[in-house]
């Protein structure tokens, strides 16, 4: 009896450690510059209004209650920024390695890239994976030809975004929730308060990125140039940009963009920066309200926002769940960023 207690005792430690493990709060984010807005630095979730959490993803699979169907469905790419252009996915890459992802949730990225203007960066779904209850985006470099060209960018105003992505030197991972049809119906909010707990990896030339966007009669984007979007104006809440160079630390922040019709000027705003360091938990939040959004990271607030402040007007526009893991030219040379990755630990979104 006290070798089975014993045993107990130990298996129970043991699953507790386990459940700390991805429980456990994130380290202190340390600022690089500006401070955080709230003082004293108080739990968000002790002082948010919104608290009825009404969507979970910990990337553990078929979980009680869901639609066996959505991890089992043959999943559906994106092949456009800027729209729906959606598609059945590449048969170059293994399926079982996404077989704990929702896809009734999440749509992946095939076939084009972004901050891109040397046309040796796009998305394969090769480089998405779960794995150990996490969702995993990676950047995979080709070294065994130097002829690499993602084909002829499509001339897209006002950013002349997309390339089309036949023969590109770097790849990376992409996901979003924008949804489609009843049988990916993705993901969307309004207000409410969103989390993610990620960590990444310091490679020069990388880029990581968690982003909200809003979503319209099927657009996705607010760069798209298409006559759906003219005379609206959007928002984007970028909850976490990072960029890593070969002369400096692993940075972030977290920034709104107000986009407005072609004629109009785009005005965004960056919170705080902060120093990450490779492979190290933290939480990157948001609070949007009907005229105030607050970004977060931990328990630090970077950017507390009115509508109408600097110039940008919040506007009510559904968002949805932008994920992606790349590579720039902007500063270094890209073959550096092979083996950048970014790993989502869980997504909660909160409602009043």
């Amino acid at each position: 009896m006290k070798i089975f207690l014993i045993f107990t005792l130990t298996l129970l430690l043991i699953t507790t450690s386990c459940k700390k493990e991805t429980l456990a709060p994130s380290n202190p984010i340390s600022l690089t510059s500006g401070s955080c807005l709230n003082q004293p630095l108080l739990p968000i979730e002790n002082q948010s209004p919104f608290q009825k959490l009404v969507f979970f993803d910990d990337f553990q699979g078929l979980e009680p209650g869901e639609d066996p169907k959505c991890y089992t469905q043959e999943p559906v790419c994106k092949r456009r920024l800027d729209i729906h252009q959606l598609a059945p996915c590449p048969n170059n890459f293994d399926r079982g390695q996404i077989k704990d992802l929702n896809k009734c949730v999440w749509t992946l990225y095939d076939g084009f890239s972004i901050w891109e203007h040397t046309k040796q960066s796009s998305f394969h779904p090769s480089q998405i994976k779960v794995q150990e209850g996490r969702l995993i985006l990676t950047t995979d470099v080709k070294r065994n030809n130097s002829q690499f060209d993602c084909g002829p960018k499509r001339n897209i105003s006002p950013h002349s975004l997309n390339y089309h992505a036949t023969n590109c030197l770097v790849v990376g991972g992409g996901v979003d929730t924008s949804g489609y049809s009843s049988r990916t119906p993705g993901r969307t909010f309004r207000e409410g308060r969103i989390e993610f707990r990620a960590r990444l990896t310091k490679k020069t030339g990388a880029v990581s990125a968690i982003w909200t966007w809003p979503t319209l009669a099927g657009y996705g984007s607010p760069h798209v140039g298409s006559p759906s979007w003219s005379g609206y104006r959007v928002n984007e809440f970028d909850l976490l940009e990072s960029r890593s160079r070969s002369d400096q630390n692993l940075f972030g922040f977290q920034s709104i963009h107000d986009w407005g019709p072609p004629e109009q000027k785009h005005t965004a705003r960056s919170g705080s920066d902060f120093k990450l360091s490779s492979n190290e938990w933290h939480v990157f939040g948001l609070e949007r309200f009907s005229n105030r959004i607050r970004l977060y990271v931990d328990h630090c607030v970077t950017l507390d926002l009115q509508s109408g402040q600097y110039g940008i007007e919040l506007t009510d526009w559904p968002q949805f769940i932008k994920i992606f893991q790349g590579a720039e030219f902007w500063w270094d040379d890209i073959i550096l960023a092979q083996g950048a990755t970014l790993e989502i630990d869980w997504v909660k979104i909160f409602e009043k």
